[in-house]
């Protein structure tokens, strides 16, 4: 009756539910999400956590028992997940001890709270004031935090970003014919060869040195498309200490990817 699928890559969410619980001494959290195409139970353990789909028709009750009868599955899927994370996760990286409850934000750690508000009827809103971004969700809507949270950061990164080519674009006299923000799963920042330069949102997240070594990267390749060693010339000369802003975002680069909201 059940089938049980391994996924590592992210699931496209619809308002779901985080739920916990414990086993055998182990926090299990998961999410779960009701799915009117689902046909069966499924469960999927990546490395963006343990999703649970079900059909319209379950309940919570439905979608816990099932994740229940696979959880000795479930905690030695995570177990491996982690070991393969600890390889790749430098634990000297500058955001290997991001306390939890915090976001980075142009590298600056700001307070993250969560809060339900039973005036709220549908999305969630995010703002930032006194120096803590707020996320308040209507009553029983913490699974909808993560989306809005992501929404908010993207249209903030566009708004950055935009600026910042602007102005290093101007002090070099190179303009980008367009400026994308996407969300790249691999890649921080690219230049097409019609002159489009595309960036990763969660650049938004990064220090302004190291942002501004992204975007220098990719209005050098407006005229030197290439890596060769020209190219590498150029950009030194642009910022003397690319190589230190380079190796920030490749020790750093898996946390960059954690979920918003932790």
């Amino acid at each position: 009756m059940y089938r049980i699928i391994r996924q590592r890559k992210k699931l496209f969410l619809t308002e779901p539910l985080l739920l916990e619980f414990f086993h055998r001494g182990t926090q299990i959290r998961y999410r779960w999400r009701v799915s009117n195409r689902a046909r069966r139970f499924r469960v999927s353990v990546g490395p963006d956590g343990v999703e649970v789909v079900t059909p319209a028709n379950a309940s919570r009750g439905d979608a816990e028992r099932f994740l229940r009868l696979h959880a000795d599955w479930v905690v030695a899927q995570q177990e491996r997940f982690q070991k393969l994370e600890s390889r790749r996760r430098p634990p000297g990286a500058a955001m290997a001890n991001l306390p939890s409850g915090t976001i980075l934000i142009e590298g600056h750690q700001v307070p993250l709270q969560l809060r339900e508000d039973p005036g709220r009827q549908s999305r969630a809103k995010v703002e930032e004031a006194a120096g803590v971004l707020l996320v308040s969700v209507p009553e029983g809507g913490l699974g909808g935090a993560e989306l809005a949270l992501t929404s908010y950061l993207k249209k903030k990164a566009s708004r950055l970003i935009a600026a910042r080519v602007e102005l290093l674009g101007a002090r070099l006299g190179k303009t980008p014919k367009t400026i994308s923000i996407r969300s790249q799963k691999s890649r921080w920042g690219s230049c097409s060869s019609r002159g489009t330069l595309s960036f990763n949102w969660r650049l938004v997240m990064v220090p302004p040195e190291v942002l501004d070594y992204v975007i220098l990267h990719e209005l050098t390749h407006l005229t030197e498309p290439n890596h060769s060693q020209r190219f590498w010339q150029k950009l030194a000369i642009l910022d003397s200490e690319y190589q230190r802003h380079r190796r920030w975002l490749r020790e750093n680069q898996s946390y960059l990817y954690d979920p918003l909201i932790r």
